[in-house]
C-alpha cells in the first residue's frame, strides 16, 4: 500500500520529489484533476504509468516555467513566442520535442510532447525542486472517468503508486485543453 501525505503538509513537496527521484510513481493534485507523476527522463517509469493506465502512447509532461519548456522543445523563435503566450493554467500544448531531453516512451509518433505549466502551487514547487519535467496524465484507466476522490484513488491504484499527495476531493473536471502547435498557430485537439 502506498503512502499518503496532505498537499498542505510542509513535507509534501520533498516527499514527492524523493519518490520521483527514486523512480517511483505519485498521484498528485493539479488545477484540473489528479495526475500520475513520475520522472519524464526514465523510460521504465513512463512505461509503468502506461501499464497502470492500461494503454500505450504519449504522456504529457509538467514543467515549472517557460524556460524549462523551451529546453525540451524544438521551436523557432516565432513558435517560442506563441508557446509563451499560451502555455499555462489548464492548457497543454503539443510541440516538437528536442532529441535527447526526454525518454522515448513520452513522445507522440511525430516526436512531439505535450507540455503543461499548471496553475497549482504544489505542482510548480515540485518541478522547481526536481529541476526536471515529470509526467502528467489523469489518474484513471484509459476509457474510464478520472478519479477525483483520494479514497477512490487509493482503492484502485494504492498498490501501484508509491505516494498519494492528498488534496481532498477535487471538483469534476474534463482535464486540460490540449492544443497542437502548427507553425505559429494552435489547433484545438481536446
Amino acid at each position: 500500500m502506498s503512502l499518503r501525505v496532505s498537499s498542505q503538509s510542509p513535507e509534501a513537496v520533498s516527499s514527492a520529489a524523493e519518490v520521483i527521484k527514486s523512480g517511483g510513481i505519485i498521484a498528485y493534485p493539479t488545477d484540473t484533476l489528479y495526475g500520475f507523476g513520475g520522472d519524464a527522463l526514465k523510460n521504465d517509469v513512463v512505461e509503468k504509468i502506461n501499464k497502470i493506465k492500461n494503454r500505450g502512447g504519449p504522456v504529457s509532461v509538467l514543467v515549472s516555467n517557460i524556460t524549462m519548456a523551451f529546453k525540451i522543445s524544438d521551436l523557432s523563435e516565432e513558435e517560442k513566442i506563441v508557446l509563451s503566450q499560451n502555455l499555462g493554467g489548464a492548457n497543454t500544448i503539443i510541440v516538437p520535442a528536442k532529441k535527447g531531453k526526454l525518454c522515448p516512451a513520452i513522445f507522440g509518433s511525430d516526436h512531439s510532447v505535450g507540455i503543461r505549466i499548471p496553475d497549482h502551487p504544489f505542482c510548480k514547487s515540485l518541478v522547481q525542486m526536481l529541476k526536471f519535467p515529470i509526467t502528467t496524465t489523469s489518474v484513471n484507466q484509459t476509457g474510464k472517468p478520472s478519479l477525483n476522490d483520494p479514497s477512490d484513488i487509493m482503492k484502485q491504484f494504492g498498490n501501484q503508486i508509491d505516494l498519494l499527495v492528498d488534496e481532498g476531493i477535487l471538483p469534476y473536471s474534463k482535464g486540460s485543453s490540449i492544443y497542437k502547435l502548427k507553425g505559429i498557430s494552435l489547433k484545438l485537439i481536446r
